[in-house]
């Protein structure tokens, strides 16, 4: 589902599009703090999962196409792993063969999000703006589509 003006409800913070990029701190895989706002300034996808979660799995392989094709255009893919463990979380990522970055998240970037369910896509002009937010398993049209948005502008 596409939540294209309206908000995506959650705990926290709403997101939606047109709004600024919101920052979070995460950590990567070795266990190391970052925060989202290092993204900024380029377009980016970030993909909020959990392991354990069906149409989470099912989509990944897509978003690794999706990457691999496009990452040579600009395009920056996060995977957010919002309450696992690096170890976990680096299993997910190597069992599948994901190439782009994966985080550690925690309830600092499912609240500054708005998470309300998983999988959730938010994409991410270059100039920190929201252009797409989708809640569940992503059709690969919809990925082009908001790919797309996000690189031509």
């Amino acid at each position: 589902m596409v939540v294209a003006a309206g908000l995506l409800s959650g705990c926290g913070g709403h997101v939606s599009v047109g709004d600024p990029m919101p920052d979070a701190p995460v950590r990567n895989l070795d266990g190391q703090p970052s925060r989202l706002a290092v993204l900024r300034g380029r377009p980016v996808w970030l993909n909020f999962y959990e392991t354990w979660c069906p149409p989470c799995q099912a989509e990944m392989p897509a978003i690794e196409r999706e990457y691999a094709a496009n990452a040579g255009r600009g395009l920056v893919v996060v995977g957010v792993d919002l309450f696992e463990t690096s170890d976990d979380a680096r299993a997910f990522a190597d069992g599948r063969g994901l190439t782009f970055p994966v985080v550690v998240g925690g309830h600092k970037a499912y609240d500054a999000y708005g998470i309300n369910g998983i999988p959730t896509s938010v994409f991410v002009d270059s100039s920190g703006v929201v252009r797409a937010v989708f809640t569940g398993e992503m059709r690969g049209d919809e990925m082009d589509q908001a790919i797309k948005a996000i690189l031509n502008r």
